[in-house]
């Protein structure tokens, strides 16, 4: 299941300063998205087993005002790993997130259950994206959830619809 949404002016100024912790200067546009699955339909029943994957992006009008947002968006990842004890940078879920970013953040944690918590922050050119998943079984969608984004704003960048 899917669920999207764009946002432009002061409501994705909102959202991005909540998200980075800045200003966000030269913000030219945000998007979310929302992927849940894949799951039985059992799983779906029983929501708590349910895995979701939140993705959020930012448009800049330069790299240094993307740089800066992602800078910010990676100190607040760094201060909630601190305070939760998630693991920044796990080599275990960076190892498998190569997505071909200019600059890659990873966070995850097990929280004491069989289910993970990750982050992944990629900044490529202007664009900053933040992936948060939770409830996840299995690590291995950031990858791959990561992997499509950046594969998906290159082709933006070089004029090419990114749905073809």
């Amino acid at each position: 299941m899917f669920s999207s949404e764009a946002e432009v002016g002061a409501e994705a100024a909102k959202t991005c300063a909540h998200e980075t912790g800045t200003a966000c200067s030269g913000l030219t546009a945000a998007g979310a998205k929302t992927i849940d699955g894949p799951q039985t339909i059992e799983e779906i029943k029983n929501s708590s087993d349910a895995e979701s994957v939140y993705i959020d992006v930012f448009s800049f009008d330069s790299v240094d005002n993307a740089g800066v947002a992602m800078k910010g968006a990676v100190a607040i990842e760094q201060e909630e790993a601190t305070k939760y004890g998630d693991k920044p940078d796990s080599e275990n879920l960076a190892a498998k997130v190569s997505a071909g970013a200019e600059d890659t953040h990873v966070f995850s944690d097990t929280r004491g259950t069989d289910k993970f918590t990750a982050t992944v922050l990629m900044r490529t050119g202007t664009v900053v994206v933040k992936l948060w998943g939770i409830d996840l079984k299995k690590t291995d969608i950031m990858a791959v959830v990561a992997k499509l984004q950046i594969d998906r704003i290159k082709k933006v960048a070089e004029g090419k619809n990114p749905d073809a």
